[in-house]
C-alpha cells in the first residue's frame, strides 16, 4: 500500500509479527578427554519454519579456554557436508563469514 493512497486502513489485514524459527546448538565429541587429544565441535543450525529459508550472515563461536588451550584445525570446517573457508580467528573467537542458508523445516 502506498502511504499516499486514498485507501481505508481497514481494507488490509493486520501485519503479523515475525517469529524467529532458527536455532543454533553446539556439541562436542567426545564430551571429555582426560589426557588431551582431538575434540570435534559441531554447530547445528536448524530452521523450524515450515515455509521460509533462513539466511545467516555470519556464525560466531567461542572456543573454550579451560581445562587446556583449544585451537582450530585449519581446513576442518563444513556446512551441509561441504568444506567452507576457515574462519577469521581473534583469540578464541572464530568468525565464519556467510551467508549460510538453512532450508525451511
Amino acid at each position: 500500500m502506498k502511504h499516499t493512497a486514498a485507501v481505508s486502513p481497514g481494507t488490509y489485514g493486520p501485519v503479523s509479527p515475525s517469529a524467529n524459527q532458527a536455532t543454533l546448538a553446539k556439541s562436542a565429541n567426545p564430551a571429555s578427554i582426560p589426557n588431551g587429544g582431538t575434540v570435534t565441535y559441531t554447530l547445528t543450525l536448524a530452521n523450524a519454519s515450515g515455509t521460509s529459508n533462513v539466511k545467516v550472515d555470519e556464525l560466531l563461536d567461542e572456543l573454550p579456554t579451560t581445562p587446556g588451550m583449544v585451537s582450530y584445525v585449519p581446513g576442518s570446517a563444513r556446512f551441509e557436508g561441504a568444506g567452507v573457508p576457515d574462519p577469521q580467528i581473534n583469540g578464541q573467537r572464530l568468525s565464519f563469514p556467510g551467508p549460510f542458508t538453512v532450508p525451511a523445516g
